[in-house]
């Protein structure tokens, strides 16, 4: 078994080869634009198969535009230069990986013609080579990291229509490409998360969907497969599980069919007498019904490829990718000896039944057949994720796929200047010593540690002030108020200053944000400012002779926090009350 990882992560920049906003949009297009694309000869005289594959579907693309959509995502205008500041980002992460950083960054064309990209292909450039991380199963090598656009995002499908939004297109992606020295389902989601740690360190974009894994995965006997569309990193050790178990039942089965020959005759059977209801109903709205014989078949529709996943479900999956139809009927789930004997089949034969005219029947038949001998000679190919177990998405893309972009000039490294990125094992060691946990300071840099770094300038306690930026959402979210980081800064600053007290400081940033004012105006306003102890001092004075016969502490306590709940801790009141009562007490 090998496995080796591919991490895209988005950067928080300006896209990529424009200076449009890398804003992810909810609202109505500004403009819709419809587009076909057609496969083209590389420079080496070749068709990439991921093209012709995608050309045969003959789908038509349909891409939504907003007011932040230029020129360049539309492939109406030339790229502009490289992102400087992205390439930096780029270059900060491969140091922070122990990579050999290339002398001059030179954008390649990667034809990508499922319609993701508007211009037919992904623009993409190697940073850096020859990396590595350390893991609990020793150097796991980083082969390469190469700065990249985003694709569009996929927004719905309708038979030959796809959708696309363009908000998302041009988005600053670092693409991290491990070595296969992944030991086990269980290495791989520890790889992902410690690639994923050494990411945090960049200015990176956060949240679902701004950071995605790929995972290759083989076995003795298969062809490499690349899964894509982890959302989580539970998901990945149960999905390699289940993709070497697939392999490994696949081998097996192409062991038993390697000598059959599956080319044979397409048979119109709608005149049959046929027993099935189903079969009934589509002839009665219209269909043809179209059979054909798979010799050495009987039973193997039902082979399991994966747990709970049958072979039929895998040939449904890869016919519906090149023509859209739906499924077929097989020999393990309807027996007919009628259509036995039409097509001449023996006891050890199976047969597959299509619905459609004569055209979609051979169509069809053909793709089917083409699937068969797969599994006799596996290709490699790109699966995407299907609750734990994967399904067919696409065939391997080739090496004729890449070309150089002639529209964008090369790029020096050189003379790229950037501030070197602090190891996260450093920061966590830095932060246990500064008195928080280990597990305060591993949440902290998967979290936010640039809001705690920023916040230790304004002299708070480190556990005081760990605690706010690790429960600050939550707190706002149960106030009614959405998170404001900048809000935050401003009450951190305010805090550390002494101008306000850590029990009202959220409640004074859910209103700051509510209302729309600076937090200062808001403690003003709702008169939360700290008092001083010399004030606090005036006021337990006053408390006291106002109330000459009164000594109980527990209801003088109460009387002065109605008066200064809020604006000042109740420990220090409490412990000023404490010695004002024991000083009379001396003096009696």
């Amino acid at each position: 078994m090998k496995i080796g990882l591919e991490i895209h992560q988005q950067l928080n920049t300006h896209k990529l080869f424009c200076n449009c906003l890398s804003i992810i949009r909810n609202t109505e297009p500004n403009i819709i634009v419809e587009r076909k694309l057609k496969a083209t000869m590389s420079e080496m005289g070749k068709y990439d198969i991921t093209a012709l594959a995608e050309e045969m579907r003959n789908r038509k693309f349909i891409y939504y535009g907003y007011d932040t959509t230029c020129l360049v995502e539309l492939d109406e205008e030339p790229p502009h230069n490289l992102n400087k500041e992205a390439l930096k980002m780029a270059l900060q992460v491969a140091e922070l990986l122990h990579m050999e950083i290339v002398d001059e960054v030179q954008v390649m064309r990667k034809i990508v013609l499922d319609g993701s990209n508007t211009t037919g292909f992904q623009r993409t450039a190697l940073i850096a080579r020859n990396g590595y991380i350390d893991s609990s199963k020793g150097k796991v090598r980083i082969d390469t990291l190469c700065l990249e656009e985003d694709s569009a995002k996929k927004i719905k499908e309708e038979k030959n229509r796809v959708y696309y939004s363009l908000d998302r297109l041009g988005i600053p992606l670092i693409e991290i490409a491990t070595a296969p020295d992944i030991k086990s389902p269980e290495h791989a989601k520890e790889v992902a998360e410690k690639i994923g740690l050494y990411l945090r360190m960049a200015n990176v974009k956060r949240g679902i969907g701004t950071i995605r894994q790929d995972i290759n995965v083989s076995t003795d006997g298969w062809k490499r497969v690349e899964i894509k569309g982890f959302q989580e990193l539970s998901q990945i050790p149960k999905v390699i599980e289940n993709e070497v178990k697939r392999q490994k039942n696949m081998v097996k089965l192409s062991k038993k069919i390697k000598n059959i020959n599956f080319d044979t005759e397409l048979v119109n059977v709608t005149d049959l007498k046929w027993d099935s209801k189903l079969i009934k109903k589509m002839i009665s709205k219209g269909q043809e019904v179209f059979a054909f014989k798979v010799k050495n078949f009987n039973g193997l529709f039902k082979w399991e490829v994966e747990p709970g996943k049958r072979l039929a479900r895998d040939l449904v999956e890869y016919l519906r990718f090149f023509t859209g139809i739906k499924g077929f009927m097989h020999s393990d789930e309807i027996e007919s000896k009628k259509l036995r004997e039409k097509l001449k089949c023996k006891k050890e034969d199976g047969y597959i039944i299509i619905f459609g005219d004569e055209e979609i029947a051979k169509e069809a038949k053909e793709i089917i057949i083409k699937r068969l001998n797969e599994y006799k000679n596996p290709i490699s190919e790109v699966r995407g994720v299907d609750e734990t177990n994967t399904k067919f998405l696409r065939p391997m893309p080739g090496k004729s796929r890449m070309y150089p972009e002639t529209d964008v000039p090369p790029i020096k490294t050189k003379d790229i200047k950037f501030e070197k990125l602090e190891p996260p094992e450093n920061k966590i060691k830095k932060y246990i010593s500064l008195g928080l946990s280990k597990e305060q300071a591993n949440q902290l840099i998967w979290d936010n540690y640039n809001l705690f770094e920023s916040g230790l300038k304004f002299n708070i306690k480190p556990t005081l002030l760990a605690s706010i930026v690790l429960s600050y959402k939550d707190e706002l979210k149960r106030l009614h108020a959405l998170p404001n980081q900048e809000k935050i800064v401003e009450g951190l600053k305010l805090l550390g200053r002494k101008y306000i007290t850590k029990e009202v400081f959220y409640e004074v940033i859910a209103r700051a944000i509510k209302d729309n004012k600076s937090v200062k105006e808001i403690i003003e306003k709702l008169n939360l400012k700290r008092i001083t102890k010399r004030e606090l001092d005036e006021i337990i004075e006053k408390m006291l002779n106002e109330n000459k016969e009164l000594r109980d502490f527990n209801i003088l306590m109460g009387l002065i926090m109605r008066k200064v709940r809020g604006r000042i801790e109740g420990k220090i009141v409490a412990n000023e009350l404490k010695r004002y009562l024991k000083n009379e007490e001396k003096r009696n």
